[in-house]
């Protein structure tokens, strides 16, 4: 119970809403999952490429990692040829490029792939992925340099998994210090990119990311909405819609009429709630009482707009608002 109200007050959660974050873990490690899936298989369609054929022996390619920081004494890993090459066009590339024997012109058995620009620790956890299509989640720094490895050599498959780890620590350990926006900016990752690779917008608001960096993007109604940012928020920046507010105020627990409400109080016009799906039959149905019509007088909506509501003169006249309007 510690751990859930940590966890609550670290994504500034009510009390009501305790189980958005168990909804939110479940959408992760159900992305997660499905992505751990989809890399076991290729992993198995590639291993099964790499069986002998003919008594001739595996392709085999070394990993040679040089010495990186004083400490790092580096380190050489046996890689499967067709492995590597079914992860990463970019090693693939490296390896028809370097792989030949000039005076033969075949390929050779052995061939060598130096990396110097990441240490011995991603190393090891990089070909641990390679074959075993799932990643450690162990460490946050960690899982961003081996995401940032997988940007270098374009295998956006573990760029993900790395992401979704990270995702399933920050919600399951609150304790532990959440990743910033300059963390992911050191691995060269901005927010277009996270996007991309399916991290959740709401984690994304949670690692830092503002409102003003979502527009800059610029992202979409729908990510705007995951990213739970309030109805005010967005109207104030200018890029909340009708239809956008409705569905925030919807996911809040908010009935059609409390949302209307909301939104007219926020200041959104007869022609934007009607786009909201909030016609003239809606107030017809739901609204069509005196409070309703003085808020919306309130809120500056005319005679005219509030007939084209479905309001008619004998409400008004009753809610005292039809001598004011005859008055002007």
């Amino acid at each position: 119970m510690a751990a859930k109200r940590q966890r609550r007050l670290q994504y500034g959660l009510s009390s009501e809403s305790e189980s958005d974050v168990d909804r939110l873990l479940d959408e992760v490690e159900s992305d997660m999952e499905y992505m751990e899936q989809r890399c076991w298989d290729r992993l198995a369609w590639a291993l099964a490429r790499c069986q002998p054929a003919g008594g001739k022996p595996h392709l085999v390619c070394r990993l040679i990692q040089k010495k990186h920081g004083q400490e790092d004494a580096g380190v050489t890993l046996h890689v499967l040829r067709g492995v590597l090459e079914e992860w990463s066009p970019v090693m693939c590339a490296k390896l028809q490029f370097g792989s030949h024997d000039v005076e033969t012109a075949a390929v050779t058995e052995v061939a060598d792939i130096t990396i110097d620009e990441f240490d011995k620790e991603t190393m090891e956890h990089f070909t641990h992925f390679l074959y075993h299509g799932c990643v450690a989640r162990d460490s946050m720094p960690l899982l961003l340099e081996l995401a940032r490895m997988a940007e270098y050599y374009d295998i956006p498959d573990l760029q993900k998994l790395c992401m979704y780890s990270l995702s399933s620590i920050s919600l399951r350990r609150p304790e532990e210090q959440l990743p910033s926006v300059h963390d992911f900016q050191s691995a060269s990752f901005e927010l277009h990119d996270l996007l991309r690779l399916g991290c959740h917008p709401h984690m994304l608001v949670t690692w830092g990311f503002s409102l003003r960096q979502f527009m800059e993007v610029p992202a979409t109604p729908a990510e705007l909405r995951r990213a739970k940012f309030s109805v005010e928020e967005l109207c104030e920046a200018g890029c909340c819609t009708p239809n956008l507010a409705v569905d925030i105020f919807l996911d809040s627990k908010c009935s059609r009429v409390e949302a209307i409400q909301k939104m007219i109080r926020l200041g959104f016009s007869a022609i934007e709630l009607n786009e909201g799906g909030f016609n003239s039959r809606f107030f017809q149905k739901e609204l069509q009482n005196q409070g309703s019509a003085i808020l919306l007088s309130e809120c500056g909506y005319g005679h005219e707009a509030l007939l084209a509501l479905g309001y008619s003169n004998r409400l008004l006249q009753r809610s005292g608002l039809l001598p004011i309007y005859r008055a002007r």
